[in-house]
């Protein structure tokens, strides 16, 4: 947890005072400017950079980030990006409400416009995509993971959100194909025609392109997330 991270030790106390001074600050006074996404990414920016700077000077943490040597030197990057992380993570989540609704309202005409093709297509099937049946297994995980895209605050959350529904639908479909593929090794070395005979008869190919972007697709038409693509800025622009 960021929070236990930063400010557990009490001689953190006055960075913790001066970030949320900074976040107070930006929450109750940061106008949002009409179809300026980079003004409100460069304002959040700016909050970060202040943040970041309080964090490294009056905390305890930069004292723990010294190395003169190799191994010291490498702990010590590590140490120093840990931070910036931390930091980010934090000031991205109290300015949750006014960076990402903003960033909503500036794209929501293209939000709407996604959500009529989506709603369009709500009933298509995966035999309508071609999912190959062997590959489907991680769909429902997949679609519970997508569906909770809107509870996350942060971008990096929002973004392993993601990344999680993908990871449970390509381990699905890479053991699969793993398993069909054995099998034909086994009928292969039974009959003589050795592990290539599951390319050939019966056995399944490796998962490729084709196979997985149908995968990725069925997710995003058959959950109503209404704000996807203000996500998927958020996603990109604020990390």
């Amino acid at each position: 947890d960021c929070s236990m991270f930063l400010w557990a030790d009490a001689a953190n106390d006055r960075a913790l005072k001066k970030v949320t001074e900074q976040i107070s600050l930006f929450n109750s006074s940061f106008e949002i400017v009409q179809n300026s996404i980079r003004h409100t990414v460069d304002a959040a920016n700016a909050v970060y950079t202040r943040c970041i700077q309080s964090v490294m000077k009056h905390t305890s943490l930069r004292l723990k980030t010294g190395g003169k040597d190799g191994a010291g030197a490498a702990a010590a990057g590590k140490r120093v990006e840990l931070i910036k992380l931390a930091v980010e993570t934090y000031v991205m989540d109290g300015l949750y409400s006014k960076v990402f609704q903003g960033m909503c309202a500036i794209l929501s005409s293209e939000d709407s416009a996604l959500n009529k093709i989506t709603r369009n297509l709500s009933e298509v099937s995966p035999d309508e995509l071609e999912l190959r049946r062997e590959f489907r297994g991680g769909l429902p995980m997949a679609l519970k993971a997508v569906a909770l895209l809107n509870d996350y605050r942060t971008p990096l959350e929002k973004l392993l959100c993601l990344k999680r529904a993908v990871k449970l639908i390509t381990d699905h479909t890479l053991a699969s194909a793993a398993a069909a593929a054995a099998d034909g090794d086994d009928e292969g070395s039974g009959g003589g025609g050795g592990g290539f005979a599951s390319r050939g008869g019966g056995g399944s190919l490796p998962l490729t392109a084709d196979d997985l972007i149908p995968l990725l697709i069925y997710p995003v038409v058959k959950i109503e997330v209404p704000n996807l693509i203000g996500n998927l800025f958020y996603m990109d622009i604020c990390t």
